[in-house]
């Protein structure tokens, strides 16, 4: 139909009149040329009728090739500007620029292949019909890599877009020529695969492909490609065809991957025909997917398609080891294992001395185009091997902290790890995006009645998540995985390695080399907030509220982590015994401090006795004070990581050559060092280091104390931390060959702050632990034993 710029006029009023003057026949306009009637309406169709001017279309139109730019030129229209549009294939046209003032045009991005070009003028916002089209080919034996999608639509017709590389300028074609399917009767499923198998087949492809991929989607059986022209007879012999296709032919070289996602339509009757379709026109079991709701289909759709995108990447791998016997078994492995045994990513080959290469080269869980033989290049003592053409099975990428080099020792049947080998320096890994060609075959049939929307929009969201993938402008691709993922996982172990956080499964992590890595928790997922809950208490004994607060505030759970918690102890607690890491208790007494105030005077508070299911504990009371166990809890999008107790307390300070330092009991050997001073306690802002002994064996007076003792005696904070964390620091103590504090009835500590003017402070365990002191008793004698502490500046 043209397009008309509004001019009303009248014209050939007084005839309709008198035609609308006779209400007792029907009349009809009728329109004639060269005394014939070429068109003939009726009257009551009409609203009422305009005669206008028609916008013309600018002419002679003609496109040219130049330097990877395609420039189009055309007539001028008075009075006009222009829209230009392009087509891959002369039929599904998509506006490139808009409002031209000049009558040429460059395309700086244009198509690989065909490029058709059509000019519509505009003139106060009413477009002309468009131009004949203008044509011109961009060809290159150097094409980009990328992702290349082409579409096929089908019922009783095929409706075919060329495969063409995804990009910014292809993007809004492929989504358009989606929103432009109809809906018709008929399903020529078997003979639209059939051709979008031979689409593919026929497209120059760059050089690098690495992955041909068909996703078919339907919603019924076939009906009707046994009238095409095809070699068979029946509709299991036409599938059985392309199931052979499938596993058997390649798209440059490449293997076909194909997935089919079936949602089955109400005229199905042949159950199991629609299973047999699904299955065969996948290339393995796990890709044919039989859904009941279009939100699954766009679910499954996005999961493909994230699949796919991942799927072309192409790595080079650069590997150093130092030169072994011959005949040596090798294995790297790329799966950062606790032992070569547990890995599930690895090659593995013979060193052969004389030739300085790898032999008989086996892969596992990944390919190489490196074959069974690798060459390697001599550096001294040491030899390089490259892999390449690296791709893993389950589309993740390589990294080097990941890899290790081990080699099997005869002797006693086991494979030892090479302790030498520096991931940084010993392994090279470069990443390179290839490209992949993907072929989307849509259902188009009536069947789908109002669910055809939401298939079309389904599938312009499978184009929108390879597109992004690629580095699409509308949200850039995120981070690619690892065989560790950097997306957080429900009940997983978090962990830091590398400046990065990785979330393992427990299979994992029970594998996983976690040397240079931080443990940092498990993680918990939920709509109430997203978590990491410390791998053990952060200290062994329970804590009053106001020393809680003032050590852990930063540490402890909100209200809402607390009721996460409590709704999910069950699970959380089979995880966290599961890993070896310590569970929350359930006995009666046992709670758990948050940071929420149930009211002036207590805390909410997990207790898993008596409170479960989301429910939360007014705190117990002991001496009118609040008290529990302290669980670390840490938002999950903390940056950095997360360190739950300074890594230095509970070591052991010493002494040597005038330096202090801090050494665990691994490295103790009491004869290095000119003095051992005791266990270094951190917390908060306080710093010092605990004698590991007694200043004598008897007990003292506050006078006698104060007098021979005072430089050395705790302060009031420095008596409350070890209070609070006594059961730690006697471990502590033990380990290192000192001795306890005494627990019991009249076991107090001297401190050198003043309770009153007649009592000083008092370390009492026996009643008072969890930071609070005593005040000193028995007939108003102020004594206790003296634990010697030393301030670190």
């Amino acid at each position: 139909m043209k397009s008309i710029k509004k001019t009303p006029i009248i014209f050939g009023i007084l005839a309709l009149i008198s035609l609308f003057g006779f209400a007792q026949q029907e009349k009809v306009l009728q329109i004639f040329r060269g005394g014939e009637i070429v068109h003939e309406y009726t009257i009551d169709d009409f609203d009422y009728i305009e005669v206008n001017d028609v916008i013309q279309a600018p002419s002679d139109v003609n496109a040219s090739v130049s330097d990877d730019n395609i420039t189009i030129k055309w007539n001028a229209v008075e009075g006009a500007t222009y829209n230009v549009y392009r087509s891959p294939d002369n039929v599904n046209f998509t506006l490139i620029a808009s409002r031209l003032t000049e009558t040429t045009y460059t395309d700086t991005k244009p198509l690989h292949g065909s490029n058709y070009y059509r000019i519509k003028a505009v003139i106060d916002d009413v477009e002309s019909g468009y131009t004949s089209s203008a044509a011109a080919t961009l060809t290159s034996s150097d094409m980009d890599n990328g992702i290349y999608l082409g579409i096929t639509g089908f019922n009783q017709d095929l409706y075919n877009y060329p495969v063409l590389q995804l990009t910014e300028s292809s993007v809004d074609g492929f989504r358009n020529f989606i929103d432009g399917l109809a809906m018709k009767n008929g399903t020529l499923l078997y003979y639209s695969v059939d051709q979008a198998l031979n689409a593919m087949q026929a497209t120059e492809l760059p050089s690098d492909i690495s992955t041909a991929a068909i996703v078919t989607f339907t919603d019924g059986l076939d009906q009707g490609s046994m009238m095409k022209d095809v070699p068979y007879d029946d509709d299991m012999a036409y599938l059985d065809a392309l199931n052979r296709r499938i596993n058997n032919e390649t798209v440059s070289g490449k293997t076909i991957t194909a997935y089919s996602i079936g949602i089955r339509g109400k005229d199905v009757s042949d159950i199991n025909m629609f299973s047999t379709n699904l299955a065969k026109l996948a290339s393995s079991p796990e890709n044919a997917t039989e859904v009941t709701s279009m939100a699954e289909v766009n679910a499954k759709f996005k999961e493909i398609a994230e699949q796919l995108s991942k799927s072309n990447y192409i790595q080079t791998i650069n590997l150093k080891m130092p030169g072994v016997s011959n005949g040596t078994m090798v294995r790297f492995t790329f799966d950062n294992v606790n032992s070569a045994e547990n890995s599930e990513l690895y090659i593995e080959g013979k060193f052969n001395l004389k030739e300085r290469s790898l032999e008989e080269v086996k892969y596992v869980g990944l390919t190489s185009t490196s074959g069974t033989t690798i060459k390697g290049t001599v550096d001294g003592i040491f030899v390089n091997f490259t892999l390449n053409g690296v791709h893993t099975d389950n589309n993740v990428l390589i990294k080097s902290e990941f890899t290790d080099e081990w080699t099997f020792i005869a002797s006693n049947s086991s494979w030892q790890i090479n302790s030498e080998f520096d991931k940084t320096e010993n392994s090279d890994i470069v990443t390179e995006r290839s490209s992949a060609v993907i072929m989307l075959v849509l259902d188009c049939s009536s069947s789908l009645a109002e669910d055809f929307v939401k298939a079309q929009n389904n599938a312009k969201d499978f184009i929108s998540t390879l597109y992004q993938a690629v580095g699409g402008t509308e949200n850039p691709g995120e981070q690619e995985e690892t065989i560790y993922s950097t997306k957080p996982i429900d009940l997983s172990v978090a962990i830091w390695k590398d400046g990065t956080r990785f979330y393992l499964t427990p299979d994992q992590y029970k594998k996983a080399n976690l040397a240079n890595s931080i443990v940092e928790g498990l993680t918990v997922l939920s709509n109430m907030g997203d978590f990491i809950i410390s791998p053990k208490l952060l200290q062994s004994d329970e804590i009053f509220k106001d020393y809680a607060m003032t050590y852990y505030s930063d540490l402890l759970p909100s209200k809402d982590m607390a009721t996460v918690i409590s709704a999910r102890y069950r699970d959380i607690n089979n995880v966290l015994d599961n890993l070896g890491f310590s569970d929350f208790s359930t006995y009666s007494g046992d709670c758990y401090m948050t940071k929420t105030a149930y009211d002036s005077n207590y805390n909410y508070q997990i207790h898993l006795s008596y409170y479960t299911g989301g429910n939360l504990a007014e705190s117990y009371n002991k001496h009118n004070k609040t008290y529990g166990y302290i669980r670390g809890v840490v938002d999950i999008n903390h940056e950095g990581p997360i360190i739950w107790q300074n890594e230095n307390n509970f070591k052991l300070s010493v002494i040597k050559d005038g330096e202090r330092k801090f050494i665990s009991k691994a490295d103790f050997d009491a004869d290095q060092y000119d003095e051992i001073e005791g266990i270094v306690i951190f917390m908060g802002d306080q710093s010092f280091i605990i004698k590991l002994h007694d200043e004598q064996s008897d007990s003292v007076y506050k006078d006698a104390a104060m007098s021979m003792y005072s430089d050395i005696l705790p302060d009031k904070t420095q008596a409350s931390i070890i209070s609070m964390m006594y059961s730690d620091i006697n471990s502590a103590l033990i380990n290192f060959g000192g001795k306890a504090f005494q627990y019991g009835s009249g076991c107090r500590y001297m401190t050198k702050t003043a309770y009153n003017s007649n009592y000083n402070y008092q370390i009492y365990l026996y009643y008072y632990t969890g930071g609070e002191l005593a005040g000193s008793s028995d007939n108003n004698t102020n004594y206790g034993y003296i634990r010697g502490v030393i301030n670190i500046n």
